[in-house]
């Protein structure tokens, strides 16, 4: 009886030790096929942060340079999470004459003062997306889809037409160039109509569980678009466009390109979300964004210990 309790004990654990193995083999083979999709190309972005807001920022844009350019508003002098506001306020700032001077006559000494007036007036009304929250919410930032009727109520009470908001995301049968001169163009018309695209520019950082890869989505931060590139060629890789971020206080470049984006990564196009809040998510095939600055913003502790990428998600525009 002995020597039969001792053969199946030794069958048992050499049965484990097998199926260890085997375990093993699977999960790490799976690690390195995740690994060679993870990885997002790399394009140079040809240039750093450009000078707080001068004709010289603009160069080299769609939109003629000034020596008059008005400054950035900080949103360090608002709210940690006011991205969203001041990037209205900056649009309206670097827009038409009609649209400057509703900003200039906000009440307020200062454009951080005038900033708090807008966020009075309009972003304590209801939420489209959280009817039981208001619009802004000073430690959550406020949803994609709540920027434009704050706009839009803002343009109303002056008589001014109405913009439009929209996912950036690939259509069906799309190519990559064909949605990277697709964004181009709705970027300039809107320049040419003097209203700054505001933009979400968004983070997802790679992650890995027991059982699968994924990516999470991190923060995401609401820009100004002030400039683009005088042309967009045939056979262009991406784009340069320039952008006020009130996290810097300053215009920084952005190059937008088509990465690995529409190879790699689920068509969902997902929810809305507030800046400043952590949502687990698939990504959908948006262009992808290399401005330094703008980068460290978004991607913030995780880009240390995770592979971030940084999106261009959603525009307001006309």
């Amino acid at each position: 009886m002995t020597d039969l309790l001792q053969a199946f004990v030794r069958r048992k654990i050499f049965e484990f030790v097998v199926l260890c193995i085997l375990f093993g083999s699977v999960f790490f083979g799976l690690g390195q096929a995740s690994a060679s999709v993870l990885p997002f190309s790399q394009v140079p972005l040809g240039g750093g942060p450009l000078p707080h807001g001068r004709g010289s920022v603009l160069a080299d844009t769609h939109k003629t340079p000034s020596n008059s350019w008005p400054s950035v508003v900080a949103q360090d002098e608002v709210g940690d999470c006011a991205c969203g506001p001041c990037a209205i306020f900056n649009a309206f700032r670097f827009g038409n004459p009609s649209l400057a001077g509703l900003a200039l006559t906000l009440p307020g000494d200062t454009s951080a003062d005038k900033v708090r007036t807008l966020i009075a007036l309009y972003g304590g009304k209801p939420s489209v997306v959280t009817p039981n929250q208001p619009r802004f919410l000073a430690n959550g930032g406020m949803w994609e889809g709540d920027i434009v009727p704050f706009i839009n109520d803002w343009l109303k009470d002056n008589g001014t037409a109405p913009v439009m908001g929209e996912r950036l995301a690939l259509q069906g049968g799309e190519t990559g160039t064909a949605q990277m001169r697709r964004v181009y163009t709705e970027l300039q018309h809107s320049l040419d109509e003097g209203f700054p695209p505001v933009v979400n520019l968004q983070s997802y950082s790679a992650h890995r569980s027991f059982w699968h890869h994924y990516w999470k989505w991190m923060d995401g931060h609401f820009v100004t678009v002030v400039g683009v590139q005088k042309s967009f060629s045939a056979g262009a890789e991406g784009f340069s466009m320039w952008v006020a971020d009130s996290e810097s206080g300053r215009v920084l470049r952005v190059y937008v390109h088509t990465g690995q984006t529409a190879a790699l990564l689920s068509a969902s196009d997902g929810r809305a979300r507030r800046s400043g809040s952590t949502v687990d998510h698939s990504v959908p095939p948006y262009l992808m964004i290399q401005s330094p600055r703008l980068e460290d913003i978004l991607a913030g502790a995780d880009s240390q210990s995770n592979r971030t990428v940084c999106v261009l998600q959603y525009i307001v525009h006309r």
